[in-house]
This record gives C-alpha cells, structure tokens and sequence, in this order.
C-alpha cells in the first residue's frame, strides 16, 4: 500500500514537472506583458482545481508597492481596478516583505488578512522572485476552507519562480520595443 501510495506521488510530481515544461514554453513564446500575465493567471486556474481565482501584483519600484495587474475572473471594474499593497500590508504584502509562500487555510481567522478581492475561505500566496528578489505575488483563492494542498502550494511556488523570468523578459523586451 505504501508503495502504491508513492508511485501515485511520483506519477503526480512527474506530470507537474512536464506541466510545468509545456508552461515554461508558453512564456518564452510570450513577449507582451499583459498577456503573459494572463497566461500566468490562466494557467494557475486550470492547474489547481480548488482556485476559482487569481491575483498577479507587481512590485512598482517608483511607489514601492505591490499593485494589481491581474486579476481573473475580471472584477467589475475590469482586471486593471485599482488594488494594491504596501510592504508588510496584507498577506500579499507580508509575502514581499519575506519573500516565503503563506498558505492562509481560513482568511477569516488571519489578522493579517486585507479583505480586497477574496471575500471568505482560503488563500495561498507565492512570491515571484528571482535572484532572491521579489518582484510581485501570485495569489489563488478558494470559496473552501482549508483548500490547498502540499501540490498545489509546490506547483503555483514553481509557477511563479518561472513566471519572474518571463515578466523580466517582457519587461525588457517592451523597453527596448519603446526606445
């Protein structure tokens, strides 16, 4: 039974890490910045069944705070409303700051929890960092308490960790289009 149990986790971590390679593609085809960003969020949506949403926010170095670029489904305002955080503001926030994931089983039940676009249940939010620089946040939320997983938290961790490269890539590639 033991066995079984971890041919079943190896089968699972090997399909991610295939996933994982197919999505790696995707970005490198992608050099226009909003759309990368939906394909982030498309992405973190259909790879974790709990999520019925996701959030993408961006360090703006100028301001020197995270704000929103991204979110799926759209708010009413359209996905570009304002939402933001300051370092250190909200879970969102707190990831910047230290720059580790936060799994937040119940929202209701954290302090540090800034009600902006998830109104009740769970909440797993993953830095997107490179070279130990955080440069945003991906946020995946649930109606469910409790309802992220080890895998899910594994998988949206090496989303992001991929997702940082492809946002730099665009980022530079849109500077060097506009000079």
């Amino acid at each position: 039974i033991e066995n079984a149990r971890r041919y079943e986790e190896t089968q699972q971590l090997l399909g991610d890490a295939y996933t994982l390679f197919d999505i790696a593609g995707l970005f490198t085809e992608t050099r226009n910045l909003d759309e990368l960003l939906k394909l982030i969020a498309d992405q973190s949506l259909e790879r974790i069944q709990a999520a019925d949403r996701v959030v993408i926010h961006l360090l703006d170095e100028t301001s020197g705070r995270l704000e929103r670029q991204m979110r799926l489904p759209p708010s009413e305002g359209g996905s570009k409303a304002p939402g933001g955080f300051a370092v250190g503001e909200g879970i969102a926030g707190l990831v910047l700051q230290e720059g580790r994931p936060i799994n937040v089983p119940d929202v209701q039940t954290e302090e540090a929890f800034v009600e902006r676009d998830i109104p009740a249940g769970a909440l797993f939010v993953a830095p997107i960092s490179r070279h130990s620089t955080c440069i945003g946040t991906i946020s995946v939320a649930s109606p469910q308490i409790n309802a992220f997983r080890r895998r899910d938290e594994r998988f949206l961790t090496s989303l992001a960790n991929l997702a940082a490269f492809a946002i730099e890539n665009a980022r530079l590639f849109e500077a060097e289009k506009a000079r």
